[in-house]
């Protein structure tokens, strides 16, 4: 059976056929029949959901109230004065002069046709200048631009328009739903008088009371002295001396001395007449041998104390091959030495090109070969000294 044929069997049961469900003659009648509906349909809950939005009715109140119980308390507080006391100090500034002394360095060697230098200056290259910053004028507004500017007022009441429409929708999906039962009841007196008819608890107000405690501070003040020191400055100059040396290169030297390793012992004949060997066996240069590079290009290394005798090695000696001497003209089976100083660090290139090696008793030889057991095998560097021949 439909809902409204329900709703006209139940009036005419009730004997009142000829009144309208809207606007029945009995209010009684109507409770009965409002409540009959409830039941059939089984929307209690609903009814009730219903009608407590309809008549906005609040059952309960609940009201807070707050009682405040004053508590005292003292505080103390301190309040100080200050005196100062006064010191003084005395700050120092110093000036300083400079002597500077200027040293001459020892002797040095010279890039040249027999010198030669190792290391290489790099080229330093300047720093990469950045790109200069392009600044252009601001372009004048395009069409496009103006338009847009033109259009956004639109676009605002538009979004305005929008926000507004989901805002009332939002508020008619929040409303309760009306239950079925409630169908033949119209809104305004209708639906208000059948909802009159439900049962609900009887409103009233419920009273909680919170007690707290507010404090109320009595202040006490008391006054201390506090001493403090202020220090005040003289400014006074001393004046000191400061002591720099500075030293500018020294003599270019074209004459040396010969030393095994770097800081080994250097080379003196053992005596002054061709044919006599070279030995490492001098500590100080100043006692040491002074050599020098004769012949132009060919760089032959001679005796600087008698020019006319060379430096050369025996390879085809029957003792000891290579073993390095003082000659004069064309003594028999000699090879002159010629060589190259590194002017960076003092080593000595010989040619021929041969290993130098020293014996155990200190005589210099120039071999290929590494397998003599009573040879130290090294580097040679020269030293270099003015060509004072003693």
């Amino acid at each position: 059976m439909q809902p409204r044929g329900l709703f006209m069997a139940l009036c005419l049961f009730a004997g009142w056929v000829e009144a309208s469900p809207v606007e029945p003659r009995n209010g009684k009648i109507e409770c009965k029949v409002v409540k009959v509906l409830i039941t059939k349909f089984k929307e209690h809950k609903q009814a009730n959901e219903y009608c407590t939005s309809v008549l906005s009715y609040t059952p309960k109140v609940t009201k807070y109230e707050t009682k405040y119980t004053p508590v005292y308390v003292t505080k103390y507080e301190t309040k100080y004065e200050t005196k100062y006391e006064t010191k003084y100090e005395t700050e120092y500034t110093t000036k300083y002069e400079t002597k500077t002394e200027t040293k001459t360095g020892g002797p040095r060697f010279e890039k040249g046709e027999c010198y030669e230098g190792s290391a290489k200056q790099r080229d330093v290259q300047p720093d990469a200048q950045p790109n200069p910053v392009r600044r252009h004028a601001l372009a004048a507004p395009t069409a496009v631009v103006v338009r847009a500017a033109m259009e956004e007022p639109r676009a605002v009441e538009e979004e305005a328009r929008s926000v507004e429409e989901a805002h009332r929708v939002f508020i008619e999906e929040r409303t309760v739903k009306k239950p079925s039962c409630f169908d033949a009841y119209g809104p305004g007196n209708p639906i208000t008088s059948a909802c009159k008819c439900l049962d609900f608890p009887t409103p009233h107000t419920t009273t909680i009371t919170k007690t707290e405690p507010t404090t109320i501070t009595k202040h006490v003040y008391k006054t201390e002295t506090k001493h403090e020191t202020k220090y005040e400055t003289e400014y006074q100059t001393k004046y000191e001396t400061k002591y720099t040396t500075t030293t500018k290169p020294g003599p270019v030297a074209t004459c040396f001395a010969l030393r095994k390793d770097h800081e080994g012992p250097y080379a003196k004949a053992e005596g002054t007449s061709p044919g006599s060997k070279l030995k490492f066996e001098v500590t100080d240069v100043k006692h040491a041998d002074i050599f020098k590079f004769t012949d132009g290009h060919s760089c032959k290394i001679t005796y600087a104390k008698h020019p006319q005798q060379h430096v050369a090695a025996y390879p085809h000696d029957q003792h000891e091959p290579g073993v390095v001497k003082l000659y004069q003209e064309h003594p028999a089976g000699g090879k002159k030495l010629s060589g190259k100083i590194d002017i960076k660090d003092g080593y000595v290139s010989v040619n021929p090109e041969m290993k130098f090696a020293v014996s155990k008793k200190h005589f210099w030889i120039q071999t290929n070969k590494h397998d003599y057991s009573q040879y130290y095998y090294g580097k040679l560097y020269a030293v270099p000294v003015l060509c004072d021949y003693h």
